[in-house]
């Protein structure tokens, strides 16, 4: 048996506050799904359904990998993705966070785990099913301290469980 894991920013309490207050500002059509406030959230990177027995090393790869995560993500473009996703995406590009992105790709790979080779776009999702969605008249700007992460794990309709969580200087927590 596995568990199905992903690397994410997590929002604290002033963050999550922002990332609402801009998804209350669009207006969506009867079909949109907007997104929880509690699975709301920057995804590193997406590992899928990992085995159990991988579990334990992927930790410790990251704790050996030095995945340092410090800086600051800047929020700033609303968009409709291909699919009726509506996101709050980065307008240009987060050296820091994509440093990270890049440690946590390789962390996974030392154990065997795949990774994604598509380009990475640092968003949150705001709604699914939101074709024909309008977006706020003025652009938000919401400035996200990277001062950690966690491996999140993906429990269905129960939602998303957070299970291990690193500091900015890569120490895990716990």
């Amino acid at each position: 048996m596995g568990m199905r894991l992903f690397f994410a920013l997590w929002p604290v309490p002033p963050v999550r506050d922002a990332l609402l207050a801009v998804q209350a500002a669009w207006r969506w059509p009867a079909t949109a799904r907007p997104t929880r406030r509690e699975r709301l959230h920057v995804t590193l990177l997406f590992l899928g359904m990992v085995p159990a027995e991988r579990f334990d090393p992927l930790l410790h790869a990251v704790d050996r990998g030095g995945v340092l995560a410090h800086g600051e993500l800047a929020l700033d473009n609303c968009a409709l993705w291909h699919g009726g996703l509506a996101v709050l995406e980065a307008g240009r590009r987060c050296a820091p966070l994509q440093a990270l992105h890049e440690r946590l790709k390789t962390a996974a790979a030392s154990v065997g785990l795949p990774t994604q080779a598509r380009r990475y776009r640092p968003h949150v999702t705001l709604a699914r099913q939101a074709d024909g969605a309008a977006m706020p008249a003025s652009p938000p700007c919401i400035a996200w301290p990277i001062d950690g992460f966690v491996l999140v794990a993906s429990e269905g309709a129960r939602g998303y469980r957070p299970v291990a969580a690193w500091d900015a200087r890569g120490r895990r927590a716990g």
